[in-house]
């Protein structure tokens, strides 16, 4: 359910993006991707994409701790 921001806009959620074997088209360049969920750290990541190229990303949200 954790929604993805490219460059401060939102762009859908995780399983958005995981519902076409494409995933995100993004434009060839360098962004910033966050991804964020309520009670979890937003992390980010910043990032050169390469024209004609695929990126996959892994990663897991860590809770925030009181």
């Amino acid at each position: 359910t954790a929604q993805i921001y490219i460059d401060g806009f939102y762009v859908g959620t995780v399983q958005d993006a995981g519902r076409t074997p494409d995933g995100l088209n993004v434009a060839a360049g360098w962004h910033r991707v966050e991804f964020r969920a309520p009670g979890f750290e937003t992390p980010a990541i910043n990032l050169t994409i390469e024209a004609n190229r695929t990126l996959n990303y892994q990663g897991a949200l860590k809770p925030i701790r009181p």
